[in-house]
């Protein structure tokens, strides 16, 4: 993917610890390069979404 120039969003479960533990390594040593939050109203409901973005750089090297 990196030498495509592309970029992934992922939702990682527990079901991967190995992956999950590298993810929390880089959001807990790196800062954000972007972060988004949006809320939406209706049929009685309110929806609340933060998105934050980190360099994943080589931390996602060698995972599938």
């Amino acid at each position: 993917m990196r030498e495509s120039g592309n970029e992934v969003i992922v939702q990682v479960k527990t079901n991967q610890p190995a992956l999950l533990c590298r993810l929390e390594h880089v959001v807990a040593t790196r800062a954000p390069i972007a972060v988004e939050s949006s809320r939406h109203r209706g049929r009685n409901r309110q929806e609340d979404r933060c998105i934050t973005v980190y360099p994943a750089g080589s931390a996602l090297d060698g995972t599938q």
